[in-house]
């Protein structure tokens, strides 16, 4: 005959690694219902437990993320309407069918700033395709939110190292304006940043809007150019 004590031991072995207080209120038997009868087979007392173990993070989680650099930055599509739109023109380029010369707008352009664009996920987001080794360097592996921040690099496109010396500035300028203009026959995947209603998939947020303004523009392509 079984000893009454080892069913005791059985019923509680799945919850052997909850802290010992939530074990004893939160057991479930292997009927499907709790000692206490409870349908859903849950003491109420597993309530604190299950804050502790899902609640709790997920707060943190949108905690961190509601002050992380790249949430302050914007949200999706915050350039300018098709009728605020900067004016440039196309000349033809070396290593791209395209190229702007001139800048889309005055003033001097930070790289700081343009280095924060580029890791925005609802700004330009350019490290979700491609690998910067600068940026990746920049990651604190002790610190949640930067390794959200600069630590997750895709291999869709190509790697951004040396890209200042592969395309001049202003062929940069026309791949972040339009891609599909700077490269017509390689049915890229790369967003327009500044153009309107060149989009997949449009979503509200981007109606009648380009994803970056021209600002953004020069202060990413002036990180870019540190790049070598």
């Amino acid at each position: 005959m079984r000893h009454p004590k080892k069913r005791v031991q059985s019923e509680n072995s799945e919850l052997s690694n909850h802290p010992p207080a939530a074990a004893a209120s939160c057991r479930r038997a292997k009927n499907g219902r709790s000692p206490t009868g409870d349908r859903f087979g849950w003491r109420i007392g597993c309530g604190p437990w299950l804050a502790w173990k899902y609640v709790l993070p997920a707060v943190l989680t949108v905690a961190v993320l509601a002050t992380s650099p790249a949430a302050s930055l914007g949200a999706v599509c915050d350039g300018p309407t098709a009728d605020h739109l900067k004016g440039y023109k196309f000349v033809r380029g070396r290593a791209t069918d395209v190229a702007i010369v001139k800048p889309l707008t005055k003033g001097r352009a930070s790289p700081a700033r343009g280095l924060q664009v580029m890791v925005d996920r609802n700004g330009g987001n350019c490290i979700a395709c491609h690998e910067v080794t600068a940026i990746f360097a920049k990651l604190d592996a002790n610190d949640p939110s930067s390794i959200r921040t600069y630590g997750s690099h895709g291999t869709v496109g190509p790697s951004l190292d040396g890209v200042a010396r592969r395309y001049s500035i202003s062929e940069m300028r026309a791949i972040l304006v339009n891609a599909q203009a700077a490269f017509p026959d390689a049915d890229t995947i790369m967003p327009s940043y500044y153009t309107v209603g060149n989009y997949v998939r449009e979503i509200a947020e981007c109606k009648n809007r380009a994803i970056l303004s021209a600002r953004d523009i020069e202060d990413v392509l002036a990180f870019l150019a540190t790049l070598e």
